[in-house]
């Protein structure tokens, strides 16, 4: 039993020391990870005030996990009996750094919301200045004339075809074609006089159908606009919101615990 005690004791320090290791090096490469992101520094650039803060929100949890592998190593040690003078020190200071993350995603949380609600009005403002520039490009006299130019390429191209009974009966046997565009095509065959009402209606549908596809466009991507943005602003806003929470959680137990500790211990010494 004595060798077995022996034994459970000697091992409980080396976990410890296993996890303060890992705890370090975990906060360190966080620290390398979030300088890599954020240099160079930008913040005049609405784009990189957003990727960056969602990218530094995104690698958050690995400083978190690694103060909490430290202090959990650092709580084994104090359970082992194991006093180390540096100890205290370093604790404090890991607090300090976790207060530090927590007041730095408080920030971050909040700023990418806003970023993103001012890109993403951005994005549907000009939208909707290249939806009406659009639109105003259908009254414009070169609109019209492209537009007549096409008819009479149009005109001519079924002219011939109604005219040349081998190229008719191509299409028609054509397998490229459906049934509709075939009846439609026998019916011009039948009566060449109303191509030309066809090309009238053509031309009278023709902005109608180009207004309906623009609006819609800019129907779908207003949608996406802001899809986009609550998808961003609610998953990163919330994850920092969270870390932030939690860095100052830890700091503030920590904090409040070793002066639990204390007080007691001047007590008994007076």
């Amino acid at each position: 039993m004595t060798t077995s005690t022996h034994s459970s004791q000697t091992s409980a320090p080396i976990a410890a020391v296993v996890l303060q290791i890992g705890g370090a090096v975990a906060i360190a490469l966080g620290l390398i990870d979030f300088l890599a992101v954020a240099v160079p520094f930008d913040f005049a650039n609405r784009g990189w005030v957003i990727d960056t803060t969602r990218q530094l929100i995104d690698r958050g949890i690995v400083p978190a996990m690694g103060v909490s592998l430290l202090f959990w190593g650092f709580w084994i040690e104090i359970k082992s009996g194991v006093s180390r003078s540096w100890r205290r020190g370093v604790g404090v200071a890991t607090l300090a750094f976790s207060a530090l993350m927590g007041l730095l995603f408080l920030v971050m949380a909040p700023t990418h919301l806003l970023s993103v609600r001012a890109e993403a009005q951005s994005t549907l403002a000009a939208i909707t200045r290249q939806s009406r520039e659009a639109e105003k490009q259908i009254d414009t006299p070169e609109f019209k004339n492209s537009l007549q130019r096409q008819q009479q390429v149009f005109r001519e191209q079924m002219q011939f075809l109604l005219q040349d009974d081998a190229r008719f009966n191509e299409f028609i046997n054509s397998p490229q074609f459906d049934e509709r565009q075939k009846e439609f095509m026998r019916r011009l065959k039948a009566n060449p006089a109303d191509l030309e009402t066809v090309i009238r209606q053509r031309v009278n549908d023709f902005p109608l159908q180009l207004l309906a596809r623009i609006r819609s466009r800019r129907q779908e991507l207003e949608t996406r606009a802001r899809t986009t943005a609550l998808r961003l602003g609610v998953q990163t806003g919330t994850s920092g919101i969270a870390l932030s929470v939690a860095y100052l959680a830890i700091a503030w137990l920590g904090l409040g615990g070793s002066g639990g500790r204390s007080a007691p211990r001047r007590r008994r010494s007076a």
